[in-house]
């Protein structure tokens, strides 16, 4: 009966696994209910965004898993944070050389994996070394830890009590696992097998926008 359950609804270990959390925060805080609940889904959000990612890249083919995300998530932000500077006019600046930091070490990772034929664990866990070691010189240049309201009322607001942060992850996980297309692009644009061919460009061109 377990067996069955479990191939017919992998997921459903990892929400055991989340509610049982849930309680052993209730009675070690005293606390149930919405105002225990929320605060913890919120946090929960920010992760949602990093396992997305993760996500589009294991599902493009068996052992394939990018192991420089916490990297890139921390030196972008530490160069977000560094042109944002606390000034809402800077935020879109901000969030685009966020953006870019990623892009090229997503572009990084395609070509050692591509070209290079190196196995996608090898690969973006060496990107990931050298992306930790921009962090730490980063950290030593860090000028202001200044945060602007406008990140700060997305991060903490909240829209009919619910932690806006949550509503934006929760439809960015509906989109993403309702998203055949993008299921179907993504299986073409990654190599098969331990390092695989490299797949023809028109093959790419919706993976990697």
């Amino acid at each position: 009966m377990m067996t069955k359950i479990s191939e017919r609804f992998p997921w459903v270990w990892a929400l055991a696994g989340a509610f049982g959390v849930l309680v052993m925060q209730g009675v070690a805080t005293g606390q149930f209910g919405a105002a225990a609940v929320l605060p913890g889904l919120a946090t929960a959000a920010f992760l949602v965004l990093a396992a997305l990612a993760q996500s589009f890249a294991m599902m493009t083919a068996p052992g394939n898993v990018d192991l420089s995300i916490p990297a890139v998530v921390t030196l972008s932000a530490f160069v977000s944070v560094e042109v944002v500077a606390g000034r809402d006019a800077m935020v879109v600046p901000g969030l685009l050389a966020g953006l870019g930091i990623g892009a090229a070490v997503g572009l990084a990772n395609a070509a050692c994996i591509l070209w290079l034929r190196i196995p996608a664990i090898i690969a973006t866990l060496a990107t990931g070394y050298i992306v930790t070691t921009l962090c730490l010189l980063a950290n030593r240049q860090l000028g202001t830890n200044a945060i602007a309201p406008l990140l700060r009322e997305a991060a903490a607001g909240r829209i009919a009590g619910v932690p806006a942060i949550l509503a934006v992850a929760g439809l960015l996980a509906g989109l993403a696992g309702s998203s055949m297309r993008a299921r179907r692009s993504a299986a073409c644009c990654w190599p098969r097998g331990r390092a695989g061919p490299r797949p023809p460009l028109r093959a790419c061109r919706y993976g990697a926008s």
